[in-house]
């Protein structure tokens, strides 16, 4: 049994989930939180205690008995080593040896990456996707449509204010005329965690639609679009690939290289895909 405590949002709980499911196959998880998780995908396998069934405090309380379980090696842990030129799975096992806690765990997208059985968008937020298609008139299906994630908020700080791994405009600029050299009149869907950036740079036309929807149909729209540039984001992958698992070979995918580390030119071990053409 894998208790896993909530850490990050959709992406990271995407990218987590199907990475422990990778490596522990037969293990049950058992996941404190992670409602978004539960609420965007469907055959998501395993059991939910969801923050809304408890109050926070209560919430609080089981973490810090479970860690103090881990402290004293009751119960094991998972953790993971990650560097510049590799990356390993850690696991330590605890007097009860079948129970283990993860601990500071992001996963490895590389891996996650090769998985082949993945969770799915739940039927409903992909007909809301379809709809919000229909009533901007894009034509998904027959047109070249490229979702375009520019994420802000945590990002202008994160992981240093002296290197942050937000994007600057002239990255996406260069990425739409790489896709604009690639296919004919492309459409572009924007889409950011901070709308207002949106609107006060770009002008909306028929070709460039600003997206100002629920982050869990925002992923559905992207896994639609045959073509995408990313931020340095999971949710921004989890996108591409559900993308790429609907189009297969005809999609195409920008992403900033050295990802989170681009400002710094530094490698970040396993945050790479193949089907993702780095810049």
């Amino acid at each position: 049994m894998i208790i896993f405590f909530e850490k990050g949002r959709l992406g990271n709980q995407l990218i987590q989930y199907i990475g422990l499911k990778n490596s522990f196959p037969k293990e049950k998880l058992i996941f404190f939180g992670c409602e978004n998780l539960f609420k965007v995908f469907n055959n998501v396998d395993a059991y939910f205690l969801k923050k809304d069934n408890i109050s926070e405090w209560t919430f609080v309380l089981i973490k810090k008995i479970v860690f103090f379980l881990v402290k004293i090696k009751i119960v094991g842990k998972i953790e993971e080593h990650k560097s510049t030129d590799t990356y390993k799975i850690i696991v330590q096992k605890g007097l009860f040896w079948k129970i283990f806690v993860v601990i500071d765990f992001y996963y490895n997208i590389e891996n996650v990456s090769k998985n082949i059985n993945p969770p799915l968008i739940k039927p409903e937020l992909i007909k809301e996707a379809k709809n919000w298609f229909q009533f901007r008139q894009i034509n998904f299906k027959d047109s070249p449509v490229v979702f375009v994630d520019i994420r802000r908020g945590d990002y202008l700080t994160f992981p240093s204010i002296e290197f942050p791994a937000v994007l600057n405009l002239k990255w996406y600029e260069k990425a739409i005329n790489l896709i604009k050299d690639k296919v004919k009149n492309p459409t572009l869907i924007l889409m950011s965690d901070d709308k207002h950036y949106l609107k006060d740079i770009f002008n909306e036309s028929k070709t460039l639609h600003i997206c100002d929807i629920k982050p869990e149909v925002k992923l559905a729209i992207m896994s639609l679009c045959k073509y995408g540039i990313l931020s340095a984001s999971t949710f921004s992958w989890a996108g591409s690939y559900y993308s790429m698992l609907n189009n297969g070979d005809i999609t195409f995918f920008i992403a900033p290289k050295y990802w989170i580390n681009h400002r710094m030119k530094k490698t970040y071990t396993g945050d790479k895909s193949d089907f993702i053409n780095y810049i």
